[in-house]
């Protein structure tokens, strides 16, 4: 389920119970809950990338990755369901008690549902873009995709799509193969959910 409201402020966010992730887009506030498949996606992909490439167990390390940080820009705030900076790029920007990060993340994903698809890809990678996000993964566990996106100047370009429960090698983190099919809570895509 996502709840809109309009002319919403920071006090909109803090009012929201726990069980709803909130963001300010524009002026509006967008909140929705998050499925039980949805935390199975982020839950496995952020083991497996952690691993390999922010502790460097099985994998070369260089990287901050975080499971749904408050993301800051101006008057939007965006909590992209996981994101992932290089070594070194946010430490500055992080202070002890910081409860956001300003640094715009390297990498992050977003894993989509319907309802929340359409506010995922219409209002929030167009703001990813503008911050300088450099590349966006875009999952979808009702029909086992991944989409990768890299920011280019006038837009974001998909340079790989991914189905299915074979392992894959998906930019930034094509070093160390990732098993799709850890992903997915079925073992079957939704068959009426057609891939774009």
């Amino acid at each position: 389920m996502v709840c809109v409201k309009k002319r919403a402020t920071y006090a909109d966010l803090e009012a929201l119970s726990a069980e709803w992730v909130g963001e300010l887009i524009g002026d509006g506030l967008v909140a929705r809950r998050r499925s039980v498949r949805h935390q199975f996606t982020c839950t496995r992909l952020l083991h497996l990338l952690v691993r390999a490439f922010d502790l460097g167990f099985d994998g070369p390390g260089g990287w901050c990755l975080l499971p749904a940080p408050e993301l800051r820009f101006g008057r939007d705030v965006l909590v992209p369901d996981l994101a992932g900076w290089r070594q070194g790029r946010i430490a500055d920007d992080v202070g002890r008690d910081a409860h956001f990060v300003s640094t715009a993340p390297d990498w992050l994903c977003e894993v989509v549902e319907f309802p929340s698809a359409p506010a995922d890809r219409e209002l929030k990678l167009p703001l990813y873009h503008c911050m300088g996000v450099g590349l966006v993964w875009v999952i979808d566990p009702l029909r086992c995709t991944v989409e990768v996106y890299r920011r280019q100047a006038g837009g974001w370009l998909c340079t790989e799509f991914h189905e299915g429960r074979s392992p894959v090698h998906a930019e930034p983190f094509g070093d160390v193969p990732l098993e799709l099919g850890l992903l997915w809570m079925s073992d079957r895509p939704v068959e009426c959910l057609p891939s774009r």
